[in-house]
C-alpha cells in the first residue's frame, strides 16, 4: 500500500482556490488544489490500478503544481515525494502520456495536465494575473501554445495573457512534418512487432478495430500480457471490455490482473463470460 499522500485536499466545490487567490491579489500560491469528490467515480479513474490512482492524484495536487496546470517536475523530485523508484516514476509518466492525460517535456522537465482548465477555469482577473505570471516562467513554447489554444476554445477572457504572448499560431509545416515522420517510425515498429507475433495477431487486430488505435506502448503491454497468460485470454478480456463499453487499456489490464490474482484464468472449465467479468471489481 502506498503511504498516505500529504498534499491532496478534496472539495465539494471549486470555489475555495479562487477565493484565496483573489484575496491575496494573485501574489501568493494557494495552499490548496481543487479535486472534486466525483473524481473517484470517474470511469477513467475506476479503471486505474491503485498505483496509477495514487500517482495521478499526485500529479494533480503535488507541491510543484501551478494554477496554469503546467509546472516543472524533475523525476528525482517525484521519486522523493511519492516514494516510488525512478523506474516506476518514468513508467507512470509514460503511461499517463499514453493515456492522453498529460504531456511531459524531457528537456525542460515540465508537465502539462491536459484537462486542467476543465476543473480550474480562469474565472476572474486575479486568476488571469496569476496564470500570466506562471506562464512567463514556462520554458516549453509548445506547452504555452497548447495552453493558449485551449483557453480560446473555452472562450476564456484572457486579455492580459494574449497581450503578452499574442494569439496562438497554427502549426508550421516543418513541425507537422516532424510529427508525421515520428508517427510513421512508430507505426513501422508496431508492424514489425505484430508480424513477429503472428499466432496472436487476432489480439492486435481486435484491439485496433474495437478498442482504440495501437501505439508502441499498447503493443508492448498486450505482448507482455500474452506472454504472461495467453493470446486467447487477452482476447477474451478485450471482448469483455468491448461488450461492456469500457474501451480502455486500463480496464482490460484490470480484468487480466484480477484473473491472475483470483486464479480465474482457465476457460476450459466452461466459465461463462458474465461470471468472468464479475471477477473484476475496479
Amino acid at each position: 500500500m502506498p503511504k498516505p499522500f500529504p498534499h491532496a485536499y478534496l472539495y465539494n466545490e471549486g470555489l475555495k482556490f479562487s477565493y484565496l487567490l483573489a484575496k491575496s491579489g494573485g501574489k501568493h500560491m494557494a495552499v490548496y488544489r481543487n479535486v472534486q469528490v466525483n473524481f473517484w467515480q470517474d470511469e477513467f479513474i475506476l479503471d486505474l490500478t491503485p498505483e496509477e490512482r495514487y500517482f495521478y492524484i499526485y500529479l494533480l495536487t503535488g507541491t510543484k503544481t501551478k494554477q496554469c496546470g503546467i509546472y516543472i517536475l524533475p523525476k528525482r523530485v517525484a521519486e522523493l515525494e511519492t516514494g516510488y523508484s525512478m523506474e516506476t516514476v518514468e513508467k507512470l509518466l509514460n503511461r499517463f502520456v499514453e493515456y492522453g492525460k498529460i504531456l511531459y517535456d524531457t528537456e525542460t522537465k515540465e508537465v502539462f495536465i491536459i484537462n486542467w482548465l476543465h476543473y480550474n477555469p480562469i474565472s476572474n482577473t486575479n486568476v488571469e494575473k496569476c496564470v500570466l505570471r506562471e506562464l512567463k516562467t514556462i520554458k516549453s513554447n509548445e506547452f504555452i501554445h497548447i495552453f493558449l489554444r485551449k483557453c480560446l476554445e473555452k472562450e476564456y477572457k484572457i486579455p492580459l495573457v494574449l497581450q503578452h504572448f499574442g494569439m496562438p499560431k497554427e502549426e508550421d509545416n516543418s513541425s507537422s512534418q516532424v510529427v508525421i515522420e515520428e508517427k510513421e517510425e512508430a507505426e513501422e515498429i508496431e508492424v514489425e512487432t505484430i508480424e513477429e507475433d503472428v499466432p496472436n495477431s487476432e489480439v492486435y487486430k481486435f484491439y485496433e478495430q474495437n478498442i482504440s488505435s495501437l501505439s508502441p506502448y499498447i503493443v508492448k503491454e498486450l505482448k507482455n500480457w500474452i506472454q504472461r497468460l495467453s493470446g486467447e485470454k487477452v482476447l477474451e478480456a478485450l471482448k469483455i471490455a468491448f461488450e461492456n463499453n469500457k474501451k480502455t487499456l486500463a480496464y482490460v489490464k484490470g480484468i487480466l490482473r484480477n484473473w491472475c490474482k483470483k486464479g480465474r484464468v482457465d476457460f476450459s472449465e466452461g466459465m461463462h463470460r458474465r461470471e468472468v467479468f464479475g471477477s473484476y471489481d475496479p
